[in-house]
């Protein structure tokens, strides 16, 4: 396949990829499991701290990323937050599961990189639980990346990769803690 070419189709799928992703992300009202984490993450964007409790089963690696964006766009309180607020971190974990991927077939093979990067993009499942703002799409990506990390390590051991895979997977407990 042609370098321009693949390219082009590889800014389609991730076109497809975003629009499915974070087009009207506000759309469905909370369910129970994102009002829960709503509530929880209040004291955390409100007062700064979080109060962990392992029978919720969701570790706070989300809540600490949303509250360094949501800061920065001068967010203070959960009643000015909305919906989507809380499902851009998921939005984007989603993407960048499909940008994963692709980057990783993209030297073997780009039409496989391609196929697999569109399945990935347009997935119901995965386009499903990354429009929500809930734990699991983190999580996903996270491990995908400690398993690619694991390949790499066994393929060319060296103390980076170690560590590189040491801190992937340790991301995946404050993550989803089950």
């Amino acid at each position: 396949m042609k370098s321009a070419l693949c390219l082009l189709a590889a800014a389609a799928v991730l076109a497809a990829a975003i629009f499915l992703r974070f087009w009207h992300l506000e759309a469905a009202p909370f369910h129970a499991d994102e009002a829960v984490q709503a509530v929880i993450f209040q004291d955390l964007l409100e007062h700064g701290k979080i109060r962990y409790d392992p029978r919720h089963y969701h570790g706070p690696l989300p809540h600490g990323i949303n509250a360094l964006w949501m800061r920065a766009a001068g967010l203070r309180s959960l009643a000015e937050l909305h919906e989507w607020h809380f499902r851009v971190l998921p939005a984007a974990a989603g993407l960048g599961l499909v940008l994963v991927v692709m980057a990783v077939l993209w030297k073997t093979s780009r039409p496989a990189a391609l196929t697999a990067g569109m399945f990935a993009a347009t997935s119901p499942m995965l386009v499903f639980f990354s429009r929500f703002g809930i734990h699991e799409s983190l999580f996903a990506l996270l491990g995908f990346l400690a398993g690619m990390a694991v390949i790499r390590l066994l393929r060319n051991p060296s103390p980076r990769r170690g560590a590189l895979l040491g801190l992937l997977v340790a991301l995946t407990a404050p993550c989803k803690e089950t």
